[in-house]
């Protein structure tokens, strides 16, 4: 056996790529979704490595530009890895430990630093590799939004998207405030909920516009609207959110308990599960004022 790393030709391994993760980490993954998370991606294209054996694809791993910006436009530049898995026949040999170094220190003078949100079969990998657990552990949380006396706030619209290969959005600032966001921009927000279960509103609320992205699920029978994302003034945060509830008609909502959201008002609110992220600097030190939103940590990611 002799394996080899190269990059990813996307008109000519696609194929192969898509059926490995199919076959070896997750169903229902296709040429279009790998097209669209990473040739599209808001940022550019991701970097990328897969391990063959002759003309076989054995392995790959991707890692995706993922950056953070604040209100004055200070960059920090983000690497997330996903996709990465291993064909079954060729486990327990060191392949994808290689492989993730390749990719990494390949594209080591493009990023500050390394975020991940492993699953159990990965997270021991990653911790080998250097990565650590933040400071402060973040959890998913379920709240109950007061559904008496709300009245709509601001000029409310449907945000329009446009397919990720055409996207016509740019990267204006949109949020003006000091905490580090990921992408901060409409560029992003098109690219990031692409996917049609995602509703991004825009609000306009004192000539300023603010966005908010969620979705809606169900849980034992009962509607549940997750906030994945919320660009624009903290201080609208709770009108905004229980105005969406009272569009959805559902006051059951679902959040990642992060410095934006502890904003929210609610009548009761309840922990949930802790949520796994994972951060390896390079030769970086994390603001404590960078924030993760419960959209980066979505399984679509």
């Amino acid at each position: 056996m002799d394996i080899a790393f190269r990059e990813l030709d996307f008109e000519k391994d696609a194929k192969a790529v898509v059926n490995l993760i199919n076959e070896n980490l997750k169903s229902g993954f296709t040429e279009d979704i790998l097209k669209w998370k990473h040739l599209y991606g808001a940022f550019g294209p991701s970097h990328n490595v897969i391990a063959v054996d002759g003309e076989k694809i054995v392995a790959v791993v991707f890692a995706m530009r993922y950056n953070y910006i604040n209100g004055k436009g200070d960059l920090i530049k983000g690497i997330r890895t996903f996709d990465g898995c291993t064909d079954s026949n060729y486990r327990g040999k060191g392949i994808f430990k290689k492989l993730m170094r390749a990719c990494v220190e390949k594209f080591s003078m493009d990023y500050d630093f390394l975020m991940a949100n492993p699953n159990e079969a990965s997270f021991a990998e990653h911790i080998k590799l250097g990565y650590v657990e933040p400071e402060f552990d973040y959890y998913y949380r379920f709240g109950f939004v007061n559904p008496f006396g709300i009245n709509y706030v601001g000029n409310i619209k449907d945000f329009k998207k446009t397919p990720p290969k055409k996207n016509i959005y740019n990267t204006e600032l949109i949020y003006k405030g000091e905490q580090f966001i990921t992408g901060n921009s409409l560029r992003f927000l098109n690219w990031r909920y692409q996917p049609a279960n995602y509703i991004v509103k825009r609000i306009i609320i004192d000539k300023i516009e603010t966005y908010i992205s969620y979705r809606k699920i169900r849980k034992k029978g009962l509607s549940v609207l997750v906030l994945c994302d919320f660009y624009g003034n903290k201080k609208y945060l709770e009108d905004i959110a229980r105005t969406i509830c009272k569009i959805e008609r559902t006051y059951l909502i679902y959040y990642l308990d992060n410095s934006m959201n502890k904003n929210l008002n609610l009548v009761f609110s309840r922990r949930d599960k802790r949520a796994v992220i994972v951060f390896k600097v390079n030769d970086f030190v994390l603001p404590n004022n960078l924030m993760v939103a419960l959209g980066d940590l979505e399984g679509r990611l």
